[in-house]
Parts: C-alpha cells; structure tokens; sequence
C-alpha cells in the first residue's frame, strides 16, 4: 500500500512542478528530484505485481534525466531548438512513465479479479496523456505564428496556462484513480466492537 502513495506523491508533486512555473532553478531541480525519486521508489516495491513497473522505473529515470536537462540548458541559455527536443524527450518518457503505471495497475487489478476500474484507469491516462502532448506541443511549436493567423495573437501564455491547467487536472485525476485502486486493492477492514 506505501508503494501506491509513493507513486501518487510523486505523480503529484511532478504534476505541480510542470505546471507552476517558478523560474527559480534551484526549487524546480529539487521538485524533480524528490518527484521522480518517489515514483522510482514505489515502482520499485511494485515490480513483483507486473514487469510493467519496471519499464515505469526505466522511464522514470529517463524523464529525471531530461527534466535535469531542461533545467540546465534553460539556466545555460543553450538553443531554443536545444531546449525544445530535451522538453520534447522529457515529454515522451513521463508520459511512458504513467502508462507503464498503469499497465501495471491492470495486471495487478486483474490478477486480484478486480475489473471494474479499469475502464477508468485507462480514460483517465489516456486523457492525461494527450493533455501532456499539447501542453509539451506548446513550447515545441511556434503557437504564436499559428494564434496570430487565427485572430488570436498574444495570447501564447494564456493557452499555454490553459493547456497546462488541463495537464494539472487530468494528473489529478489519473492519481484519484489509482488512489480507487489502491482502495479496491487494499481495502479497510471493518473494526469490531
């Protein structure tokens, strides 16, 4: 049951570093840091229910990886295109990340005879994965040339804070979910008195 909260804290507490924007280097590495460490360290203690948590681990590790980048080639001024493919890369190994999760909430969950959430479990990735790619599409593209042809030039930070809002939302649900889970998996047993 732990293993489950770490992973949750950690979903959370990435959920909230990619979408709050502090510019503050030092506060956003230790968000990464602790964030990532905590998803590593509950799919770790989950790896005897599926291999899937051990891709999760992998991926994890990668997505630490790339968010470390992105912080040091933003505080080194590299490249637009430089930061643009490692917040791309970053990207694509916490959305694997989270689907890994989740495979390997199925597994657990039908290996248990629990179905019922599953449909719901892969809604809610599916949801937050699409939600990521925008979000992460909107620093990859020039929104403002494509806003402006549309009539709604200078408004690149206003639908970049939607996005990410989006983005914020549907971790949280993607974790309410696995929190229902966790709760089917290991349920309360009543006290007697």
């Amino acid at each position: 049951m732990k293993d489950l909260i770490k992973v949750m804290a950690g979903l959370f507490i990435l959920s909230l570093d990619n979408r709050v924007q502090m510019d503050i280097v030092a506060i956003n590495v230790i968000t990464d840091i602790v964030g990532h460490a905590l998803v590593i360290w509950g799919v770790t203690g989950l790896i005897p229910w599926s291999p899937c948590f051990k891709r999760s681990r992998t991926h994890a590790v990668l997505s630490l990886i790339f968010c470390l980048g992105i912080r040091g080639v933003t505080y080194f001024q590299w490249p637009q295109a430089f930061i643009s493919l490692v917040y791309g890369m970053s990207a694509i190994f916490y959305i694997y990340m989270t689907y890994y999760i989740m495979e390997g909430l199925m597994v657990k969950n039908k290996t248990e005879k629990i179905t019922e959430p599953n449909a719901n479990l892969k809604g809610a990735w599916t949801a937050l994965a699409v939600a990521e790619f925008l979000f992460c599409f909107c620093y990859l593209a020039d929104i403002g040339e494509l806003l402006q042809e549309i009539g709604l030039g200078g408004l690149e930070r206003s639908v970049r804070g939607l996005f990410g809002a989006a983005a914020f939302a549907l971790s949280t649900f993607f974790i309410i979910i696995i929190n229902q889970i966790r709760g089917l998996l290991y349920p309360k047993t009543a006290k007697s008195a």
